[in-house]
């Protein structure tokens, strides 16, 4: 059977040597090239030797004089290898007596195409250019709002520039409020209809020498008139609702040339079941752990409405109603606090006519624990009792008639 032998790291026009191969006792080794390099392999001590083509694997037998050390070479053949997805040899030793088909040998090696955008999930880009920039630093942010229920993939941030000192591109995380920068950028859908998706994002940018902090992601220093990618593929980055992504451009002057380019997509966040919004979602359990606080877990939009009229977010903080529908919550159960409990309330509004001893009814099913009287008027001096609680009904004196009196009824 086939033994696994290791694997070497690929760097372009870099030559090594593999050690670990037997020299005696198998019948070849099997080479796989997972890079995109031409890879020229030799076979020490024997005239053994080829070209390994990216993607491709192949059998090199062991023979007389081979002494266990495999060399390569790699050279660069396909126009993007920052993009691709490895860089390196894997070594597998064939034994003696193992079947193996050597007719089949070089075989390519076939892998399911694999893209950043392929989630179906609308996508969208911003852009900030500049033919002669002001100052020496130069921003654009993108910014997902706390409650947009949705997180960004960010599969592509671009920087060009035609300054030749060599500056800096920082890739660069902050969380909070929105950065808000100077100009405003529109982020355009990647959809070519007449009525395309709407982005949650609002995208900022500047040209002023400002730094605002936060988590450097990743640094590029650029070249002249060259396009450079934080993002290549498969890299991505995704960001939640909260929080700022931004790529910040510092040279040593002004008056350059700037391209700076966010594209990403917006997909619905798991803990956000916009799904509720057409009554179709069903969920055992709604789980968001490790986000930062405000994340919105329930959000919801009355058709019509300019703001939520129901929102929950990942920091306990519950928001019912807005300016068009008061909230009104209907409880059956018991109310638990941190200390202690409510399992029934309810208000009267009663205007005695006299000032004797008088009984009133109520509607709270059980006889209260707690009886508050609250006097509507302005008048001093006045004066109430409430005693003799039963299920349905207490009595209340009061010193001045015909004063409204809101009665709050409590059972514990």
């Amino acid at each position: 059977m086939s033994v696994d032998l290791g694997s070497a790291t690929l760097t372009v026009n870099v030559p090594g040597i593999f050690n670990n191969a037997p020299p005696m006792g198998v019948q070849g080794i099997i080479i796989a090239n997972e890079s995109p390099f031409n890879v020229a392999i030799a076979m020490q001590g024997t005239a053994i030797s080829g070209t390994l083509l990216p993607e491709t694997v192949d059998f090199y037998p062991v023979v007389r004089g081979f002494n266990g050390n495999i060399t390569y070479s790699p050279t660069s053949v396909i126009t993007n290898p920052a993009s691709y997805t490895a860089a390196s040899l894997s070594f597998k030793a064939v034994g003696l007596n193992e079947n193996i088909n050597l007719s089949a040998y070089p075989i390519a090696l076939t892998r399911p195409a694999v893209t950043a955008t392929a989630s179906g999930a609308p996508l969208f880009s911003a852009t900030f250019g500049i033919q002669a920039t002001v100052t020496a630093i130069q921003t654009i942010n993108v910014f997902n709002p706390t409650n947009s229920g949705v997180t960004y993939t960010f599969h592509s941030a671009r920087c060009f520039t035609n300054d030749n000192s060599v500056p800096a591109a920082n890739l660069v995380l902050i969380s909070g409020a929105d950065l808000n920068l100077g100009t405003v950028v529109s982020a355009i859908s990647h959809i070519g209809t007449g009525t395309p998706p709407t982005s949650t994002a609002h995208c900022t940018a500047e040209d002023t020498n400002t730094s605002h902090g936060g988590t450097i992601i990743e640094v590029l220093e650029m070249q002249q008139n060259e396009t450079q990618d934080f993002l290549s593929f498969p890299d991505n980055f995704t960001l939640q609702p909260g929080n700022n992504l931004r790529i910040a451009l510092t040279s040593n002057a002004a008056s350059h040339v700037v391209r700076i380019t966010m594209k990403w997509s917006e997909a619905v966040t798991a803990p956000t079941p916009t799904g509720v919004k057409m009554n179709i979602l069903t969920a055992a359990n709604i789980v968001n752990d490790g986000n930062s606080a405000g994340t919105g877990i329930i959000e919801s939009t009355v058709s019509g409405d300019t703001s939520s009229a129901v929102l929950l977010t990942n920091d306990a903080q519950l928001t019912l109603g807005d300016a068009a529908h008061a909230a009104v919550v209907t409880l059956k159960g018991t109310l638990n606090f941190a200390a202690g409990s409510i399992t029934r309330m309810d208000q009267q509004h009663v205007t005695p006519s006299v000032t004797t001893l008088a009984t009133y009814s109520h509607n709270l099913g059980a006889v209260p624990d707690l009886v508050i009287p609250v006097d509507n008027a302005s008048a001093s001096g006045f004066t109430v009792s409430v005693k003799n609680f039963t299920s349905t009904t207490f009595d209340m004196i009061v010193s001045n008639a015909s004063h409204l009196m809101d009665i709050l009824l409590i059972k514990f």
